[in-house]
């Protein structure tokens, strides 16, 4: 933490001025700071080297970060510091969601709204399959023989059978790909989304899934959401089901790599059998 304050307080960014540092908790891939100078604030999140595993990409992200802001989904990038693999962009004042608040009808229209928006703009750097990198994860993970479930294979073939029955289309769309609550930002009457590392080209039904999973929707507000993103796929609610067990099976493939190497002091495993278990109790549902 020491050396990156060092590192921040050194950048050309602030012209002399006065700033003002304090390190932010409960981030679960970078180490983020708030800056604070004499007129405005600013977040810094310095990237560990072992987020490449993780198939992020600072270049990536950055692009797609500028089309974003362009279209003001999401904030302005300030400045890249490819020797630290740190990423500045701007703070977005507001109120994080909650899923309270996300379950309210207006909040479900307007997020509806919002990655349609997203999904019909520009296409971004990046392609992500969610099977391919569920598989890839755990390679890594038996590669690294780091803890995994005894019931891995089995959950990795009713993925497979998911695969077949779901598949992915074959136009992709620029999607969000990491849509937990907390990256959901309400800012003088607009909606605005943070943290772009994982966005990529792909299929748009896994940021639908995600969305509906973190905000802890209902089957009603799930038909809302789908009703106001206006999608002519007649099949989309029942393919929305499906896709949440691939979410579920991805975040917590997430966990299980972190596991194995994260130099962030969280309870990763905590996550990772959390969202498995989620997983094993949807896939019985669908």
């Amino acid at each position: 933490m020491k050396n990156h304050l060092e590192i921040i307080k050194k950048l050309s960014l602030w012209n002399g001025k006065n700033i003002f540092v304090k390190k932010l908790s409960g981030g679960r891939t970078n180490f983020n700071y708030i800056i604070y100078d004499e007129n405005k604030k600013y977040i810094a999140r310095f990237a560990p080297k072992s987020n490449t595993l993780l198939g992020l990409n600072r270049k990536r992200e950055i692009y797609n970060t500028k089309i974003v802001s362009s279209m003001g989904l999401g904030p302005k990038v300030v400045g890249f510091f490819p020797k630290y693999n740190l990423l500045v962009v701007e703070y977005i004042d507001g109120n994080v969601f909650s899923p309270q608040n996300s379950m309210r009808q207006t909040q479900i229209k307007l997020l509806a709204k919002l990655l349609k928006k997203l999904h019909s703009g520009p296409k971004f750097k990046g392609k992500f399959n969610p099977f391919k990198t569920i598989r890839k994860y755990i390679s890594v993970v038996k590669r690294n023989k780091s803890w995994l479930p005894k019931d891995i294979d089995k959950l990795l073939d009713e993925l497979h059978k998911i695969e077949k029955k779901i598949g992915l289309l074959y136009k992709t769309y620029p999607c969000h790909l990491d849509l937990v609550i907390e990256n959901i930002i309400s800012s003088k009457n607009k909606i605005k989304l943070l943290d772009w590392e994982y966005s990529s080209n792909s299929d748009y039904r896994f940021d639908l899934a995600m969305l509906s999973l973190c905000g802890n929707f209902s089957n009603n507000h799930d038909k809302l959401l789908l009703k106001e993103y206006s999608s002519n796929n007649r099949n989309l609610f029942k393919q929305i089901q499906m896709m949440k067990a691939v979410v579920l099976f991805r975040e917590a493939s997430w966990g299980l790599l972190q596991i194995a190497i994260s130099p962030i002091k969280l309870n990763y495993k905590k996550y990772a059998t959390h969202n498995l278990s989620l997983f094993r109790t949807h896939y019985r549902n669908l």
